[in-house]
């Protein structure tokens, strides 16, 4: 999961820039409180789905697992996971900010934050 939560909080910082890029507004605090709260969301969202899946299965603590729920711990920490990542993927195939893109933008932004610095101090 490392790489990942990495790439994760580079997405949000190009979010950041491709909105002030877009409406000339930085909402850096915005967005990240935005992405904060739907990771949160989504942790506990997910926590909830687990122990919905664990009792269709049959699961029951301390106690001895049937093969149903023994087959049913096994699709959860195997298949399932792997299903959601690659919807995840073929997601990311559709994520219109590559580096060139970002590159663009920030060289953009950059020129603007120049020009904008130069009439304050005219």
């Amino acid at each position: 999961m490392g790489p990942v939560s990495v790439l994760q909080w580079a997405m949000y910082t190009d979010t950041a820039d491709y909105s002030e890029w877009k409406t000339s507004r930085r909402a850096t605090g915005l967005i990240m409180s935005a992405s904060l709260f739907s990771l949160k969301l989504g942790l506990a969202l997910g926590a909830s789905a687990l122990t919905g899946m664990l009792a269709h299965y049959g699961y029951e603590a301390n106690q001895a697992q049937t093969d149903e729920t023994l087959r049913g711990i096994r699709l959860l920490m195997s298949v399932i996971p792997a299903a959601f990542a690659f919807v995840g993927v073929f997601i990311m195939f559709f994520y219109p900010l590559s580096n060139k893109k970002m590159a663009e933008i920030e060289t953009e932004l950059v020129e603007r934050r120049r020009q904008h610095e130069s009439e304050e101090n005219a």
